[in-house]
């Protein structure tokens, strides 16, 4: 059944009401103002002797060489395998250096990262908003380094990443051989707010609270031994978004773009996944119908979100040849939720018979407005893992 907690879950961020933390929601006027948060922050353990700091971006050394990167997720190269430009969620980017030293050049106003070094999680570093700069790395032994750099938020605008530099740049890695799984969705998919210890949230603390990491696209991956390219935004529907907003721009329109605000930037060339997940339709029943949206009534807009999803699905397969494709739904949200992917079905099963539809449970939604926590987030990814266990096992190639 629908309820108040189930309507405040589909509340949105970037790309709709866009506002500077990625989020519609306005802190309350009359409270104080968020104290500034480090743009460096961290464990940094004497015995690693790691250390960090923030430099202006003309501060880089002379003499550096650009580390060889390899990133998952929907992103623009600017120079091929050293810096790019980002929007969509779930950016990892990999790279690799030899030497103590390393400097890692940003174009960001927007976005918070986890830095880690070796894969030393005990020492990872909180990298928020830090601006047109360099983040100077020091203290590391000699030898070899690996760096991941994770973007936690959902961004409000496009961001610039501009590489990793060092004295000597280490052999790239090997070609990523591991399973792609694309995940389509919104704010349930970003893991808007996941982390935050209740559902009264302003913006500051939705966009500190979010942490795609710990979303079930990260978890679905990891499970699987493989990477996530996650295509999602809060507030986005079928063919209608979180309270009727922005009329004529849905995951349909966005789905093909670089940047979700790119209307004329299609997607550069990108590998195609061998499984993709689409979870859409909370934001289009979550809220009632006004009178001045498009649809007649409640069967219209069912029948016309089931079009839009086959739409979407046929859209998904032909981006991603041979893929399995999986439509998640989040019951909570209604019968008419519900009866639009059981039309989907009917209406995309005759041409694809590869594609299910798997049906979440109540989750407990503790997390910012009613959205699902870092524990529902496990509970979906878990039944995302179990389906996944039963295609047949070609799936991978």
């Amino acid at each position: 059944m629908r309820n108040k907690a189930l309507a405040a879950a589909a509340l949105v961020a970037a790309g709709l009401a866009v506002a500077a933390t990625g989020s519609r929601l306005q802190p309350d006027a009359a409270a104080a103002p968020p104290a500034p948060i480090p743009v460096i922050a961290g464990l940094q353990p004497q015995d690693r002797g790691l250390s960090a700091r923030l430099l202006a971006a003309d501060d880089l050394p002379a003499d550096l060489h650009p580390s060889p990167l390899q990133a998952e997720g929907r992103l623009v190269w600017m120079q091929p395998g050293q810096s790019l430009r980002h929007h969509w969620p779930g950016l990892v980017i990999h790279g690799r250096f030899d030497g103590t030293l390393a400097y890692l050049v940003f174009d960001d106003a927007v976005n918070r990262f986890r830095l880690t070094v070796d894969g030393a999680r005990e020492t990872a570093l909180i990298l928020t908003r830090p601006g047109r700069a360099v983040i100077e790395l020091a203290g590391l032994a000699p030898g070899p380094h690996d760096i991941t750099l994770e973007k936690l938020n959902e961004s409000a605008a496009p961001a610039g990443f501009g590489g990793i530099w060092a004295k000597a740049a280490a052999p790239a890695a090997p070609a990523d051989r591991r399973p792609l799984i694309e995940f389509i969705g919104d704010s349930e998919t970003v893991g808007y707010g996941n982390t935050a210890p209740g559902r009264d949230c302003t913006a500051e603390a939705v966009f500190l609270a979010t942490d795609s990491t710990a979303a079930f696209p990260a978890r679905v991956a990891a499970g699987l031994g493989g990477q996530a390219r996650v295509i999602a935004q809060s507030g986005i529907g079928i063919v209608r978004n979180h309270e009727g907003l922005s009329p004529g721009i849905t995951m349909t329109d966005l789905y093909p773009l670089d940047e979700p605000k790119a209307a004329a930037l299609p997607a550069l060339p990108e590998p195609p996944a061998q499984l993709v997940v689409l979870a859409l339709g909370s934001n289009d029943f979550s809220t009632p119908l006004d009178k001045g949206e498009s649809w007649d009534g409640t069967p219209d807009l069912e029948a016309d979100a089931a079009a839009g999803l086959a739409e979407l699905a046929r859209a998904a397969l032909q981006r991603n040849p041979g893929a399995e494709l999986l439509l998640l739904a989040f019951a909570e949200h209604g019968d008419s939720l519900m009866e639009a992917h059981r039309q989907a079905m009917a209406h995309i099963k005759p041409e694809a018979p590869q594609v299910r539809l798997v049906t979440l449970p109540a989750l407990d939604r503790t997390a910012c407005q009613a959205h699902p926590s870092v524990g529902d987030h496990a509970r979906i990814a878990e039944i995302l893992l179990a389906t996944i266990a039963e295609l047949p096992p070609q799936w991978r190639q």
